[in-house]
């Protein structure tokens, strides 16, 4: 019969729980839980769920109401049973216990059970139980020491919350917030790290973590079997390491879809066919990047806050008219916003399709209430005949899945088990439980520990466009590594006209940012319009043009680099290591690392990838001279400024002078950096082009022998092809350059996958050039690199000739010519004017350095080369000197504020 209600999918049928009992058989009492197990598996649907068991076969070891379970030589389950039955179903955080841990001995000598890996050892008292328990390091050289049962975690690393709608730099430890109302309602979900900055042990309780009915994916209603279900890291400071032993019983984080990783845009405003068309003609006009369009809601009917109809107003005939031909022709992905509580109203297109599969009375045109917590029936039928036809027909790739109603709606239960890491789960997992081989993707807040299997995440809405808000932002993205959530997207948008530097800086942090997303929540219009400021800015082509041009430089620079940040998502999904990550996970020795990134901003600074880190500006420049004081700690290491070439050696705390154009980063000396070229004129969906040219970004020593290599990981960027039968390849570039110069450069490939190219263009770019004498080598002014192709069997030999270090001098030369820029426009440069030419004009004489470089390269000439580099530092200090005096002179001729202040900004280019 018909009710008003969605049918209840019945509870789950298979046994959960394992019973022990104390065997009493002195000296050894173990039991090993080898046989009598009921079969379960980890969460259907998920990416590797038919390689993950919940139930351990090897290595767990019960006394009465206690089991002790290895899962790494660092990790371990500690479980205290009500009844002697002990907890097998998975949980939403862990699902992968069946670990096998090789050379795992153990002993009992009385009540004394004793148990060893490589690294620790565990006791416990048979007869105290769980309370007894102690664990030791074994090896001297890790900061873990001891961990006994209760003991608090000490200096535990923060992770990530929830959402910062409605909110300001907040504390990331969950202590401090513990009393803090959360916005809407619901949870901060708070998840602290799974190390601690000490080496101390880090203990998470799962007891209370949703357990999922391994039938239906989705959650029981019956509580644990346990009263202690603990997971115990000892892994010191070895914070990689903690990591990769949480995605094996963790899960395993999904590849993204390639395009998740370039240029996104979306606006709360009610844009129609015709404003769509129209935004992706502007960046096509201006050669921006663009790769995705996200429709925030009024896409929908607006019958209700609720929607899963085209709004037929703005798009007559749905959106597949509009979006289709945009996504055949140009290849732009496009995502939509939705907010699923009020469930499906009779309004609906879709309504006679959702009460027919729920078994819903619709004589009445009541509303299908939403139900996706409680009632896999309903869920499943949101999913594929609400949700799935806008995907087929009408062009939607992905959901946005804007989830701010509360924690109990749906039939969820509050807390843990939320509506937000529900529909996460969900609509991540769609694609596998209809049997389809595409890769899901969902833009949603953090739902809780476990959550890092579905990406992206979604910081909610920015209250303000404050300099601190932006500060707060890498600050809030990297220290979510800490529990391997590494893809966090925050809204970029600027204030008015007023701040349009703040507009700058926020784009340039988000170059660097996981997820590139321009968004405004509603800043950009409204009464605003009418005020004498003016709304805030969310069009990059809104900036002055010398801004519009940093900007869009920034956006082309986050294109080039995909093949490195690909690679780099593809090792957090080996290893839940994040590309973006707080300095402290790679240099966890180092004090200074802590101190790297900080929720005001005073530092702020993370790494991106293996190789490179990234200090974005996050407060205004100094009104006086237009730079922004940077302080920087620089690793254990050389490391070089790509923006000026010069090389820092640490650990070292440094200022870095940025000019507004600059965003300091520094890449490690030795290293290569993989990236594509820039390309010219429209530049849609590139962040999916197979990498069918490549450039080989090698930084050396300065003056003198070096070598290193890089990898770049390819598949088609779209389908589950990769971990399903491991289609992709691997690119390993290699160089090596002698103490006599000789470079030898190779790369090697390995592996394939549909639709790889056929052929690739390989380049090799050496920045901080030597000299070298050849007819295949391109010489650029602007930043003292070289480039050469690899020949057809990819490798390579190049002859440099050594002299003097050119550490900093493609900094001197940029500065130069910037500061001969500004100062050209007020046709104020020294030496630059009529009856001029006996001047000395040592700024115009620096700017051009560059062009005696490459004269020298071309006519061979390694004097000229050579006394053109050791010459540009007494160049640089002469035209400084230049400067001052014009300073002065026109401070003596009475020149306007604003020519001293041109002069000013233009000496102060000349400090990097």
């Amino acid at each position: 019969p018909k009710t008003n209600k969605p049918s209840q999918t019945n509870a789950r049928k298979t046994p959960t729980t394992t019973t022990m009992k104390l065997l009493c058989f002195p000296p050894l009492t173990i039991l090993l839980t080898l046989a009598f197990l009921p079969i379960l598996t980890a969460l259907p649907y998920e990416l590797d769920s038919g390689s993950l068991s919940p139930v351990s076969t090897s290595n767990s070891y019960a006394f009465g109401l206690a089991r002790v379970t290895v899962l790494s030589g660092n990790l371990f389950r500690l479980e205290e049973s009500r009844t002697g039955e002990f907890e097998d179903r998975p949980s939403l955080a862990f699902q992968g216990r069946d670990q096998k841990v090789e050379g795992v001995q153990t002993k009992q000598n009385g009540s004394l059970f004793t148990l060893t890996t490589a690294s620790v050892q565990l006791t416990l008292d048979v007869d105290l139980g769980l309370p007894s328990v102690k664990i030791t390091s074994l090896d001297s050289s890790s900061a873990f020491e001891s961990w006994s049962y209760g003991d608090a975690n000490k200096n535990q690393l923060p992770g990530t919350i929830r959402t910062l709608d409605q909110t300001g730099p907040i504390s990331l430890y969950c202590d401090d917030i513990s009393d803090v109302p959360p916005p809407q309602g619901e949870s901060y979900h708070c998840t602290m790290g799974l190390f601690s900055s000490s080496g101390d042990a880090v203990s998470v309780n799962d007891v209370d973590t949703p357990l999922v009915d391994p039938q239906t994916g989705f959650w029981s209603e019956d509580k644990s079997s346990d009263s202690v279900d603990m997971y115990v890291f000892t892994h010191g400071i070895d914070f990689k390491g903690a990591l990769a032993d949480y995605k094996k019983v963790g899960g395993v984080m999904p590849m993204p879809p390639r395009h998740s990783l370039g240029i996104w845009f979306t606006r709360w405003i009610n844009y129609n066919g015709f404003d769509v068309d129209n935004i992706v003609k502007e960046y096509a006009e201006r050669s921006l990047p663009l790769d995705i369009f996200v429709l925030d809601m009024n896409w929908h009917k607006k019958d209700d806050w609720t929607g899963y109809s085209w709004d037929e107003r703005l798009f007559p005939f749905g959106g597949g008219e509009v979006l289709n031909p945009l996504k055949e022709k140009l290849g732009l992905k496009f995502g939509a916003n939705i907010h699923d509580d009020d469930g499906i109203g009779p309004f609906e297109t879709s309504y006679e399709a959702m009460a027919k599969a729920v078994n819903f009375d619709v004589s009445n045109n009541d509303t299908v209430p939403f139900m996706s917590c409680s009632s896999p029936d309903y869920a499943y039928a949101l999913e594929d005949e609400v949700l799935q036809p806008l995907q087929k027909e009408d062009g939607i790739d992905f959901w946005w899945i804007d989830w701010q109603q509360g924690p109990t709606e749906g039939g969820c239960l509050g807390d843990k088990y939320n509506p937000t890491i529900q529909l996460n789960k969900l609509r991540i997992t769609d694609n596998i439980r209809r049997g389809e081989d595409d890769r899901s993707m969902i833009l949603a807040r953090w739902g809780g520990m476990g959550n890092h299997r579905y990406q992206v995440g979604f910081s909610g809405d920015v209250d303000q466009v404050t300099w601190d808000r932006l500060a707060y932002q890498p600050y809030f993205s990297s220290t979510a590594a800490n529990v391997g959530f590494g893809l966090w997207s925050h809204d970029l948008v600027g204030p008015n006209k007023q701040d349009t530097e703040l507009f700058l800086r926020w784009l340039q942090w988000g170059a660097f940012s996981s997820i590139f997303r321009t968004h405004d929540r509603g800043m950009s219009s409204g009464g605003c319009a009418d005020g004498d400021d003016g709304c805030n800015l969310l069009h990059i082509w809104d900036l002055p043009q010398d801004q519009f041009q940093m900007a869009r430089s920034s956006l082309q620079l986050r294109s080039s680099l995909m093949p490195y940040i690909y690679t780099a998502t593809r090792v957090m999904h080996d290893s839940l290591l994040s590309f973006l990550r707080p300095m402290y996970i790679d240099f966890s020795a180092e004090a200074g690392a802590y101190d790297a990134c900080s929720p005001d901003g005073s530092m702020s600074q993370f790494m991106f990838g293996d190789d490179m880190f990234v200090a974005p500006v996050v407060a205004p420049a100094d009104e006086t001279t237009g730079i922004a004081a940077k302080t920087v700690w620089i690793p254990p290491g050389k490391w070089i400024n790509v923006n000026t070439g010069a090389v820092l050696e640490g650990p070292a705390d440094v200022t870095v002078p940025t000019s507004l154009a600059e965003t300091p980063r520094f890449v490690k000396m030795g290293s290569v950096i993989p990236s594509k070229p820039l390309q010219t004129g429209a530049q849609f969906a590139t962040a999916n082009d197979p990498f069918s040219e490549l450039i080989f970004n090698v930084y050396p020593s300065a003056s003198g022998a070096s070598a290193g290599s890089t990898q770049v990981y390819e598949d088609d960027g779209q389908t589950n092809a990769y971990y399903n039968s491991e289609d992709y390849v691997k690119l390993a570039f290699k160089y090596d350059i002698s103490d006599e110069g000789v470079m030898t450069s190779s790369m090697d490939a390995t592996g394939a996958y549909d639709g790889m190219p056929s052929d690739r263009k390989i380049m090799v770019k050496v920045h901080n050039c030597p000299f070298i004498a050849s007819d295949n080598v391109r010489y650029d002014a602007n930043d003292l690199s070289c480039t050469f192709p690899l020949d057809n069997d990819a490798s390579s030999d190049i002859k440099f000739t050594f002299g003097s270090d050119l550490s900093g001098v493609s900094g001197a030369i940029s500065r130069a010519n910037d500061a001969k820029s500004m100062l050209d426009e007020a046709q104020e440069t020294p030496g630059s004017m009529t009856g001029g030419q006996t001047h000395s004009a040592y700024l115009s004489q620096l700017s051009s350095l560059g062009s005696t470089l490459v004269h020298a390269i071309t006519t061979d000439n390694f004097k000229l080369f050579d006394d053109a580099v050791s010459g540009a530092w007494d160049l640089l200090e002469q035209a400084k000197s230049e400067v001052d005096a014009l300073k002065k002179e026109k401070e003596d001729d009475g020149a306007s504020d604003r020519t001293i202040s041109r002069i000013v900004k233009a000496r102060a280019l000349l400090e990097f």
